[in-house]
C-alpha cells in the first residue's frame, strides 16, 4: 500500500470512530433534554436544573467539536 493510502486510512478510521461516537452522544443529549423539559418549572432555579443544562451544553459542545473534527478530516489530502 502506498504511504498516501496508508494515511488516508488512517484518517478514514479515525473519522469512522469519531461519526460512532456521534450517536449515543446525541442519545444522551436528547435524555437530559428530556429530563429538563419534564422538571417542574418550579425547580428551573435548581442546582440540579443548572447541573442538567451544563451538561446538555457541553455536550453541544461536543457534538459541534466531532462535525468540525469530521470535516476538517475531509480537507486532509496525502496526494503530493
Amino acid at each position: 500500500m502506498r504511504k498516501a493510502e496508508e494515511r488516508q486510512a488512517i484518517i478514514d478510521d479515525a473519522r469512522d470512530q469519531l461519526e460512532s461516537t456521534n450517536g449515543p452522544i446525541e442519545d444522551l443529549k436528547a435524555e437530559l433534554e428530556e429530563i429538563r423539559d419534564n422538571l417542574e418549572e418550579k425547580f428551573s432555579g435548581t442546582e440540579r436544573y443548572a447541573a442538567i443544562e451544563a451538561a446538555i451544553a457541553s455536550l453541544d459542545g461536543i457534538i459541534d467539536g466531532i462535525s468540525t473534527a469530521t470535516s476538517a478530516m475531509d480537507d486532509i489530502s496525502f496526494e503530493w
